[in-house]
């Protein structure tokens, strides 16, 4: 059976216990596409619907969706998070109006869009951040002591978990430092390493596909200087 605390849903008889909420959330996200971003496809005439709208009915109406509950549950079970990227993937490929095998780096490039694994391990650190700040007699701090103790003891929480996802992303991430050692400063330098490596790793990917040549090393036009070269933006011609 499933139980709902706080607007999570959560299942302690199942190998992921938040894969209701997983569940639930892409549910949600796959109605919410259709009703806005499909429907006005369908109106506008298909493919006719400018990516820069899209691309703020998905800012205001799927990310909210996309990233309900990523501070607590954390993306260690590929299944589950599984549900939710391979949605995205398609939102992100109807919104630039390109086919199903196109690849995934360019869509993040091109409309200045965080992958969505990135995008909720941000989150979690940012609420980390929060948890480092309160007092120890708080509470949620005292819940972080616990988790970082049994991290330290080889066994599962949460604490560890966000050091398994950061651990686990495509490219080099710096690792997630013992509770003792975790300063509110030291989150956000970590949110900001794991930001620059993304771009990089983006711009790596692009740079290795011989099917986008267009894209190498191209340079985005500035209103105030000379063009530069961005790896994450809404490009202007969008």
């Amino acid at each position: 059976k499933d139980y709902k605390y706080v607007g999570m849903l959560f299942n302690s008889t199942t190998r992921d216990v938040f894969r209701a909420h997983y569940e639930l959330k892409r549910k949600t996200t796959a109605f919410v596409f259709w009703k806005t971003i499909l429907g006005c496809d369908h109106y506008v005439g298909r493919g006719h619907l400018p990516p820069e709208v899209g691309r703020q009915l998905y800012y205001a109406l799927i990310d909210c969706h996309l990233t309900h509950g990523c501070d607590l549950a954390i993306d260690v079970d590929e299944t589950s998070f599984g549900l939710l990227n391979g949605l995205n993937c398609v939102i992100l490929r109807r919104i630039l109006g390109v086919g199903k095998r196109s690849g995934i780096p360019q869509l993040y490039s091109e409309l200045g869009i965080y992958p969505l694994r990135v995008r909720r391990a941000l989150l979690a650190l940012r609420y980390l951040g929060y948890l480092v700040a309160q007092p120890e007699s708080h509470l949620a701090r005292k819940a972080l002591f616990e988790a970082d103790h049994l991290r330290s003891n080889g066994h599962s929480s949460w604490f560890g978990d966000i050091a398994i996802v950061l651990r686990d992303l495509p490219f080099a991430t710096p690792t997630l430092p013992p509770l003792a050692d975790l300063t509110v400063a030291l989150c956000e330098e970590l949110q900001d390493r794991l930001k620059r490596s993304m771009k990089e790793w983006i711009v790596s990917s692009i740079e290795g596909m011989v099917s986008v040549p267009l894209l190498h090393g191209r340079l985005e036009p500035k209103e105030d200087g000379n063009p530069q070269r961005i790896a994450l933006c809404q490009r202007h011609y969008l």
